[in-house]
C-alpha cells in the first residue's frame, strides 16, 4: 500500500496564526492560533511530522474560511475575560 501525500497550510487569522493539515482523506490536524507563522508551523510539524507545504483542496479552502469567524469570536470571547479576570482581581 502506497504512502498517502500530507500537506499543510499556515494562514492567518484575526485571533493569530493557525495550522491546517490534510491528506487524500481528509483534514488531519488543525492547529489553534498562534502568535506567529514560525511558531504556529513548528507546533503543527511537531504533531504532523513529514507533513509538506500544500495548496489546500477546494474541502480544505472550506474549512479554512470557517475557522476564520471563529477566531475573530474566540478573540472577542478571550478579551471580555481577560476584562472580567480583572475586575474580579480588583474586587479581592
Amino acid at each position: 500500500m502506497g504512502q498517502t501525500a500530507h500537506h499543510y497550510l499556515i494562514f492567518e487569522t484575526a485571533g493569530g496564526f493557525c495550522g491546517i493539515a490534510w491528506n487524500d482523506v481528509g483534514i488531519t490536524r488543525v492547529q489553534l492560533p498562534t502568535k506567529s507563522a514560525e511558531a504556529a508551523e513548528r507546533a503543527l510539524l511537531h504533531r504532523a511530522p513529514g507533513v509538506k507545504p500544500g495548496m489546500p483542496t477546494p474541502e480544505v479552502a472550506e474549512a479554512i474560511a470557517a475557522v476564520k469567524p471563529l477566531s475573530r469570536r474566540a478573540r472577542a470571547l478571550r478579551a471580555t475575560l481577560l476584562a472580567a479576570a480583572d475586575e474580579h482581581r480588583a474586587g479581592l
